[in-house]
């Protein structure tokens, strides 16, 4: 059995994370579910000046939302094989020249 590949393991990564969320989300009434969308969408519209315009507009901003958090999955994942790569050619640089980690 080979070694998983970067972007498997990122992939697994955000698997785990999507199942964790449904486990949590399986715990919370309605009511939680309510208050937790509506915390979310203010931390991500203080944080990202493209959706505050939105804060006015329940629609646009969970749409906004929910693309800031797919991206972030996204940007997650890419970050990490990218983050894998570059150490594995760092290391490898190092055993090039002789150094110790």
């Amino acid at each position: 059995m080979s070694n998983p590949t970067p972007e498997e393991v990122a992939a697994d990564m955000v698997d785990y994370g999507i199942q964790t969320a449904q486990l949590m989300l399986d715990d919370m009434d309605e009511e939680e579910t309510v208050t937790m969308v509506r915390e979310f969408c203010k931390v991500v519209a203080k944080w990202q000046p493209n959706v505050a315009i939105y804060i006015d507009d329940p629609v646009m901003l969970g749409l906004s939302c929910l693309s800031t958090a797919a991206l972030f999955q996204l940007a997650f994942q890419k970050a990490y094989t990218y983050t894998d790569k570059k150490m594995d050619a760092i290391t490898a640089l190092k055993n090039a020249l002789g150094e110790d980690e």
